[in-house]
């Protein structure tokens, strides 16, 4: 993807004053698409739209190469084998009580998806798990993984049953981000995405699956 390279130069006592009626990746602490609302973040990166890695450009070439080395089919072959193995344990995770660990939106098996699995996690009585106790959990075990609404917010409200009359008082009521959403509309925000890739393999996805145990009671 091309880019262009640039700066932004303001006084502090002016950056306050600048008013940006739009937002793009990266800039927004908080955004909704049931109501056309929108929470900026509050220092410089509000201004500083996607989250290109300039210093990794050099290396763009070199990972291609490899990538022809090896081969879209034989990456493919391979996403897809680790996709399916994930896919059936973690839908095989049950409580004591028969109830399951984990739902996965999408497709229940391989067919017609990628190597990116969208999941939530619930207690033994369905309760959701917040997916920051997740991702804290999962940081401490030098897990990568990511939570959040991947840059959908709509399909994420949808999800969470959220209405827009809530997201309305939520965004009516405030000026910035600084209040938590989930704890004023009082309903779980979120999910926690896994993204197998070609450098994974099989003991990384062991490793995944022996922390998703790690809930189950």
């Amino acid at each position: 993807m091309p880019h262009r390279r640039g700066c932004f130069i303001d006084k502090k006592s002016a950056f306050e004053k600048l008013d940006k009626p739009w937002f793009a990746g990266g800039t927004v602490s908080y955004a909704s698409v049931t109501m056309p609302e929108f929470f900026l973040v509050e220092n410089q990166e509000r201004f500083e739209e996607g989250t290109s890695n300039y210093l990794s450009i050099p290396a763009v070439k070199t990972g291609l190469d490899w990538i022809n080395a090896l081969g879209m089919t034989n990456i493919q072959k391979r996403l897809f084998c680790l996709t399916d193995y994930l896919l059936k344990e973690l839908q095989a995770l049950q409580h004591n009580n028969g109830k399951k660990l984990i739902h996965v939106f999408g497709p229940a098996n391989s067919e017609k998806r990628g190597s990116t699995i969208i999941m939530n996690f619930f207690d033994s009585n369905e309760n959701k798990i917040d997916v920051s106790e997740i991702e804290q959990r999962a940081n401490e075990r030098n897990i990568s993984i990511r939570i959040g609404c991947f840059c959908n917010p709509g399909i994420d409200e949808i999800t969470n049953c959220i209405t827009s009359e809530e997201l309305s008082a939520f965004y009516s009521s405030r000026d910035d981000a600084k209040y938590d959403k989930i704890h004023f509309l009082g309903k779980m925000r979120g999910a926690i995405r896994v993204s197998p890739g070609l450098m994974t393999n099989y003991k990384d996805c062991e490793s995944y699956l022996d922390f998703c145990r790690g809930f189950l009671q």
